[in-house]
């Protein structure tokens, strides 16, 4: 399991589940890893243009439109460029 440095994995809760799962591995991103933000900001992007605001009905209707916004988007691909923000 991949995960950031925010302290949400270090509660009580999660420790106990992950103690149940002993072949779970835990890794951890460094603290300005851009290609994980990269990925983020990707499916951000796919949530606020594509599903926030639609209603389906089905699996496949929810599959067709993410194909759809994908195709729609590398028919003329930009580059999707990310800096990191001073604390």
């Amino acid at each position: 399991m991949v995960l950031d440095n925010a302290a949400t994995h270090k509660t009580r809760l999660v420790h106990d589940w992950l103690l149940k799962r002993p072949r779970w591995r835990l890794h951890f991103t460094p603290p300005s890893s851009s290609w994980l933000n990269l990925v983020e900001g990707c499916f951000s992007l796919l949530t606020r243009r594509c599903l926030q605001r639609d209603a389906f009905n089905s699996t496949n209707s929810t599959e067709a439109a993410i194909q759809a916004y994908i195709n729609h988007t590398n028919a003329a691909p930009k580059p999707f460029f990310w800096t990191k923000l001073p604390i």
